[in-house]
């Protein structure tokens, strides 16, 4: 089941490769180009620090509380967005070129962290201007936190990918949920907001509230909540092996659906 896995492991170049020319292909022409993106979210991140921090009144850390749930959110929207053209987009290379399917699937992971990584520095820019430490010890569960949300990222680009090849409404129903999902996910609001019943059923089963938190409550100087990581550990585990499975089942029948 793991043997394309390996496979494209050992030929990681070919997802690199794939991975640059999605980025010259994103910003083709421009001056800036990924940097663009980084740009966009600072000023996002700046308007609505000011703003929804008037508004719903929260304490001082709740700019750095919505800069790193942004970041985050960014990340996981881009990886299920640009999963959806995973096999897609590479329709002559997965028909004619004998390649892993998983290098295309590794190549959307490569793609989403180089954009994540150009967003990274805005973190130590609001840390300075809002007088919060971002550097402390708890930094240290980043070490669960990167690994596993890499894992669940191309397990998802491989699902989502399979799916969507198959079934083309993936890409609005994708689409949809991303861009809904902003508002239900404690984001721009904390979950101290609602009462024990409104966690139970608004906040518990938002498996992107989970991951949001692994990446955000280190850089609040906090330990993780156990129900985060226990949640994360879970969810990681069953879409890898699903995804494995879905590609060992059908990777015969995939050059038939693109």
């Amino acid at each position: 089941m793991f043997k394309d896995l390996q496979e494209s492991l050992s030929r990681i170049g070919i997802a690199i490769e794939l991975a640059k020319t999605d980025i010259r292909k994103s910003y083709t022409r421009t001056a800036l180009g990924p940097f663009w993106e980084t740009i966009s979210l600072g000023i996002l991140l700046f308007l609505m620090s000011v703003l929804w921090g008037k508004l719903i009144e929260i304490k001082e850390n709740y700019v750095m509380y919505l800069v790193t749930g942004m970041i985050v959110f960014r990340y996981i929207s881009l990886i299920l967005n640009s999963s959806t053209w995973t096999f897609i987009e590479r329709a002559d290379i997965v028909k004619y070129f004998n390649i892993p399917h998983s290098s295309l699937a590794l190549s959307k992971v490569i793609y989403a962290s180089f954009i994540f990584l150009h967003h990274l520095p805005l973190l130590f820019i609001f840390s300075f201007f809002y007088q919060n430490t971002i550097l402390n010890f708890n930094l240290i569960y980043l070490l669960y936190s990167v690994p596993v949300i890499l894992l669940t990222s191309y397990s998802t680009a491989l699902l989502v990918g399979f799916l969507t090849a198959r079934f083309r409404d993936i890409q609005s129903l994708i689409n949809t949920i991303t861009s809904v999902m902003i508002f239900f996910t404690p984001i721009l609001w904390s979950p101290s907001r609602l009462d024990v019943k409104a966690q139970l059923f608004l906040v518990d089963p938002n498996i992107f509230y989970h991951y949001i938190e692994l990446f955000r409550q280190p850089f609040l100087g906090n330990k993780p909540e156990l129900f985060s990581i226990v949640i994360t550990l879970l969810f990681t585990t069953f879409i890898f092996f699903f995804a494995n499975w879905i590609l060992n089942k059908f990777s015969n029948k995939i050059r038939y659906w693109v």
